[in-house]
Parts: C-alpha cells; structure tokens; sequence
C-alpha cells in the first residue's frame, strides 16, 4: 500500500526528498516536518532581501540589531507580537549576515530560535 501512495503522488516533496536520499539518516530527515509559521516566514523573506541585496551591492552591511520587539510576545494581551517593521535579530559585515527569530510559538515556556546565516557569495560558493 505504501508504494501505491507514493506512485499516485510522484511530485510530493517528501517523496521526491526520499527517493533522492542516500542513507537512512537522509530519509529520516525527509520525513521530519519542516518548522512553519511566521518566524519562518519572516526569516525566509529576509535571507531573501539580503540575497538580493548583496546581489546588487556585492556585500552586506556593518549593523547588528536586537530582537524585536523587546519583550516575548507571549506577555502581550493577545499573546501575540504587534506587527514590526524592523528585523527579529539581525548581525551582518560585509561578508556575513546572521539572521535570527526566537519565540514561544505556543507559549508552553519552551523557546525555540530559527537561524539563517549567509556568507559572501551567498551559499558560500561562486
């Protein structure tokens, strides 16, 4: 029955992912769901904008900036962060940027962080 899954669905991602792998651990890697939700959208639209940026610009830029907002979004009414404009945690120079969201996603008191890092050239190849 499982092979039968997997021939009605042969654009499936996991399946693609599985039948590329090249060792159990790879496999077990597909099967892992992979961390959705805002912190991870957020942070994929940023390594977006800093690939694009480095792109044009050929480096990163000096900064660093602090999470954001200041407090976990757990302590606000709604337990949810108001909406910003600026990044989570953002650290770069001119050859690497480091892109960071940490969060209670559930507010169980179990934080998580999600990380980028991009390097000159992004993906750290010509």
């Amino acid at each position: 029955m499982r092979t039968e899954g997997c021939r009605k669905n042969p654009d499936d991602p996991v399946i693609a992912c599985v039948v590329k792998a090249a060792d159990d651990a790879a496999r077990e890697t597909c099967m892992t769901p992979a961390p959705k939700g805002e912190p991870v959208d957020q942070l994929e639209e940023m390594t977006q904008n800093l690939q694009t940026y480095f792109f044009v610009h050929e480096t990163f830029t000096d900064q660093k900036h602090g999470l954001v907002p200041a407090k976990a979004c757990c302590e606000f009414p709604t337990k949810k962060c108001p909406p910003e404009t600026t990044p989570n945690g953002f650290e770069s120079t001119s050859k690497k940027a480091i892109i960071e969201a940490v969060g209670d996603l559930d507010c169980d008191g179990k934080t998580v962080t999600y990380r980028r890092e991009l390097l000159d050239p992004p993906g750290g190849s010509d």
